[in-house]
């Protein structure tokens, strides 16, 4: 539940900063794992409970940079931040597949 601790201080954070729309937006966009999104100090273990969450959200292909999350060598602890780059959906693969195929039969 750390994570879901995190994300609830995170919006609290958004909602006073930027308001109850872009809070709501931000927390949606946390929830189905869309690009720009972060998950900062985190285990790499964890990265599985990532690709479950976007598959929820029919995700089929995430694109993550992930990075140690420490400024040197001898500070690293473990822990790693994660940033989503690019994701793709089911319907978005099956869209350019269809695409494709059309391409290809004119």
């Amino acid at each position: 539940a750390p994570a879901i601790v995190r994300l609830m201080k995170r919006a609290a954070w958004i909602l006073r900063r930027y308001g109850p729309q872009t809070a709501s937006e931000i927390v949606q966009r946390q929830r189905a794992i869309d690009p720009g999104v972060t998950f900062g100090h985190i285990h790499a273990e964890q990265l599985g409970n990532i690709w479950q969450q976007a598959a929820k959200h029919g995700k089929r292909k995430l694109v993550l940079e992930i990075t140690a999350d420490a400024l040197g060598s001898d500070e690293w602890d473990g822990h790693i931040n994660v940033e989503v780059k690019e994701s793709q959906t089911w319907a978005e693969y099956e869209q350019a597949q269809a695409e494709a195929r059309a391409q290809e039969v004119n």
